[in-house]
């Protein structure tokens, strides 16, 4: 598996759409490009290749204490391969890089990789009507 640092904003935006138009119709959210672009600008993006093709996507943001999951996009017929379980390690040891204290998410409370989570670390620290805000605490290097 690897990751590496990526400017192809279309293949994220048509992959996160694809992902989770689905969950956007459910909670009527509306996709907002320009927010996604602004986005693009101020976040970390990498993209996830396993055995040289190209997966996914993992987008990073930080503030003093903590590293955020912005995004996390693997292709359909990629999933249940282990391909999130290495990028959340991946995402691990960004934070350590980054000298960070805590790896932070959100989920749609209805997503299925919210099990993913929880058995690699994150626990629940809030919770809305449709997102689960999750954590988990990143030792030092």
């Amino acid at each position: 598996m690897e990751w590496l640092p990526t400017d192809d904003k279309e293949f994220a935006r048509t992959l996160t759409l694809a992902n989770m138009q689905g969950y956007y119709d459910q909670y009527g959210i509306t996709w907002d490009d320009h927010i996604f672009d602004a986005s693009w600008q101020s976040f970390d993006n990498f993209e996830i290749y396993q055995s040289g093709q190209r997966v996914g996507v993992i987008r990073f943001s930080h503030d003093d204490n903590a590293v955020y999951i912005r995004d996390l996009q693997i292709g359909e017929k990629y999933r249940n391969q282990g391909v999130g379980a290495a990028t959340l390690k991946f995402a691990k040891r960004y934070c350590q890089q980054a000298k960070r204290a805590e790896l932070r998410l959100r989920v749609f409370a209805n997503n299925p990789a919210k099990a993913l989570y929880e058995r690699l670390g994150f626990s629940v620290t809030g919770r809305d009507e449709s997102l689960i805000t999750m954590a988990t605490v990143i030792s030092p290097e």
